[in-house]
């Protein structure tokens, strides 16, 4: 029972952390969208899920003229990079079991 009670809280915290990571990631893109050259902003944008008829809104950073496909390419790849790294330091200083997995989680999803 205690291993079902320690995942849910780590499920927990890493949803609350992955709204943090989510919008430290879109800024990232932004901010690297800019260092290459570029302009753009961010966007509430809808998405259709593909297994079910629902859609959700979702920030989303976005470039206001097409990128060539070496500066995209490193905007989708120093985005997520970029905003794993507080995350990832953070690692160094937390000991609590819970936080440390949730903040691995989040790191990975990042970094994936």
């Amino acid at each position: 029972m205690q291993r079902v009670t320690m995942a849910i809280r780590v499920l927990i915290l890493s949803v609350l952390i992955f709204a943090a990571a989510f919008g430290a990631h879109e800024v990232m893109h932004l901010l690297v969208i800019y260092a290459v050259g570029g302009q753009g902003s961010i966007i509430v944008r809808p998405w259709r899920l593909g297994l079910v008829d629902f859609t959700i809104y979702a920030f989303h950073a976005q470039p206001s003229q097409p990128l060539d496909v070496t500066r995209q390419a490193i905007v989708n790849f120093f985005g997520p990079f970029l905003a794993a790294i507080p995350f990832a330091a953070l690692l160094l200083y937390v000991r609590e079991r819970i936080a440390a997995a949730a903040l691995i989680a989040n790191v990975a999803i990042l970094l994936f």
